[in-house]
């Protein structure tokens, strides 16, 4: 599905759900008496004379990602007055959310309304008053996109920057806002824009632009309005609330030359060609040390273990094996590289060695609810390998594959290259509540990672996991020189918690953002020590103001095994803000 027929489609699901009446069931006596509400207004950005927007739609979605992502947990309309009221919100931290197709908000929202929103957090039975939203009727770019001959260039992606300026090279420093696409005469038409200046561009760049164009076959230099392949000869396009930037046009450069990659993938022992397996390639860095963006498709070796990658622009690349998840082959490859110049190239050979296999059972500590228990093949636990002892002359990669975790916690992966294994959560996908412990193989704890040899049969993993339920409610008091203060115009906050003697690792983080109010909400922590990070940051606002770092303040938290805890983060914010390149 287009990006363009995303946002109809997102667009035309939200306004169902705005009309359906039936949505949600009326909860019960006690569950509304623990609910809270949330009212506001949505005005004209008219100053003095701002006038109410009646019809706009408001939406409540919850604050977690990834894992049982739902709709919307309250909706409502703006009534004549403009006003509105969210009721029957359970606790919780949600993103308040507008959907106004046409304005433009300062509140984070995106082109159609459709974003990342306000971040709120509620208590039970409270109401949050004066959630207020200034809409301006936003800006139109539009205009057509046409080939080096002239000929429409249909189904586009068209990419729209913001353009900073760096205060120390005075060059652009363009940050991607917004993505649509042309339409079968070429035309595109953005709208929803906040006042600002723009440039207007299709096509990628670098590396980016090497595997997409090996994808999709479609091979633009990226070109910006109206013809320009560097951003300095771009023309910026400006944008004013209301009105309509017409005749944005973009002529393509002529497509550059490209070159396939042919070869056989055959077993590194007997030489035989080895079928049906699954590859993908990458671009490799300059030093020939790192692969950047990564392509992978659906195709596979022929029986003579033949393998094709099809319009490569010159560079140098690396072609690997890309196991897929359910595939019954336990290979692993050393990545392959290889520089396409000015032709094709052909009899590359990939030599592939049986993996080493893993086999362990997951399982959650101090508990033996089954309701918890049952949700244990629902977790998403990930194991990275990387090299024991690398090379001179070795490409840095790290191989990952999922453990598909079995009702009762067992699980077996295959494929594994050997080197130092490092098992973590993905709390994205996992459902809320599993942390990792650690990971232990037989009776000693593995802090530093397996370590797995050629073709080994590892086995008598154990996972340690435990599931949590305590609420921790934090609050962030804010200080200069130990005086009340508040933070700079734009300023934003994340607090991350991170388990003292926990696997070390990002994923094993849980991380709320602080809403307009100085509150945050984690849930789902088991017992222990935290490390409570509170992070700040200046919201860039072109063309005024620039982004910026704030200072960082940890503080230690101790968490009971049940219940709620309130949190007082004192946030002194002395240090200068420090000027950050978007």
């Amino acid at each position: 599905m287009s990006t363009l027929s995303r946002m109809v489609f997102t667009t035309a699901l939200l306004l169902n759900a705005l009309a359906a009446a039936s949505f949600a069931q009326t909860p019960p006596k006690d569950a509304a008496a623990a609910t809270g509400a949330i009212t506001g207004r949505v005005t004209d950005d008219g100053g003095e004379d701002a006038q109410p927007l009646a019809g706009v739609g408001i939406m409540l979605m919850s604050s977690a990602r990834g894992f049982n992502t739902r709709g919307p947990v309250a909706r409502a309309t703006t009534g004549a007055d403009g006003s509105y009221r969210l009721a029957n919100v359970p606790a919780g931290s949600y993103q308040l959310q507008i959907l106004a197709p046409g304005y433009s908000s300062a509140d984070a929202l995106s082109t159609q309304g459709i974003g990342a929103g306000r971040a709120i957090n509620i208590e039970a039975g409270e109401t949050i008053e004066h959630q207020d939203f200034t809409l301006a009727r936003g800006g139109v770019i539009t205009g057509r996109v046409t080939d080096a001959d002239g000929k429409p260039v249909i189904a586009e992606h068209i990419r729209l920057f913001h353009t900073d300026r760096n205060p120390q090279t005075g060059s652009f420093n363009p940050r991607v806002v917004y993505g649509f696409e042309t339409d079968d005469r070429g035309v595109y038409r953005i709208y929803g824009l906040t006042a600002g200046r723009y440039l207007v561009c299709v096509g990628e760049e670098g590396e980016r632009r090497a595997v997409a164009t090996a994808f999709s076959g479609r091979n633009h230099t990226r070109t910006c309005h109206p013809n320009a392949t560097e951003d300095a000869q771009a023309k910026v396009v400006e944008v004013s609330a209301g009105n309509e930037a017409t005749g944005v046009d973009i002529t393509l450069a002529p497509p550059a030359k490209t070159f396939e990659a042919t070869g056989r993938i055959v077993d590194a022992f007997t030489g035989q060609p080895m079928a049906n397996l699954a590859y993908g390639f990458g671009v490799l860095s300059p030093e020939g040390k790192h692969i950047g963006s990564r392509g992978y498709s659906n195709t596979r070796t022929n029986a003579a273990g033949e393998f094709r990658i099809g319009n490569l622009l010159p560079g140098r690349y690396v072609v690997f094996l890309a196991t897929r998840e359910g595939d019954a082959t336990n290979f692993y490859s050393e990545p392959l590289p290889f520089q396409i110049d000015e032709g094709n190239l052909s009899g590359l050979i990939m030599k592939v060695r049986r993996g080493a296999i893993m086999r362990g059972v997951a399982s959650v500590e101090g508990t033996s609810d089954r309701a918890v228990l049952a949700k244990l093949s629902q977790v998403s636990l990930q194991v990275h390998v990387s090299p024991s002892r690398k090379k001179a002359d070795e490409v840095d990669v790290r191989n990952s594959s999922r453990l598909a975790l079995q009702p009762d916690g067992s699980f077996y992966v295959s494929g594994l290259a050997p080197g130092m294994a490092q098992i973590t959560l993905d709390t994205f996908s996992t459902p809320p509540g599993f942390r990792l412990l650690g990971v232990e193989r037989g009776a000693l704890g593995q802090s530093d990672g397996i370590e797995i040899g050629e073709g080994e049969q590892v086995s008598n993993v154990r996972v340690r996991l435990a599931y949590g339920t305590t609420v921790l409610r934090g609050r962030i008091d804010v200080r200069r020189d130990g005086e009340p203060s508040q933070l700079p115009e734009g300023g934003q906050m994340y607090v991350t918690l991170q388990l003292a003697g926990g696997v070390k690792s990002g994923r094993n983080d849980l991380s709320a953002e602080v809403d307009v109010r100085g509150r945050f909400i984690i849930e789902g922590l088991v017992a222990g020590e935290y490390e409570l990070t509170a992070r700040g940051w200046i919201r860039p606002s072109p063309p005024a103001r620039q982004g910026g770092a704030l200072p960082t303040v940890t503080q230690t938290v101790s968490v009971p095994d049940k219940g709620e805890i309130n949190v007082t983060v004192v946030y002194e914010q002395n240090a200068k803000p420090q000027v950050v390149t978007p």
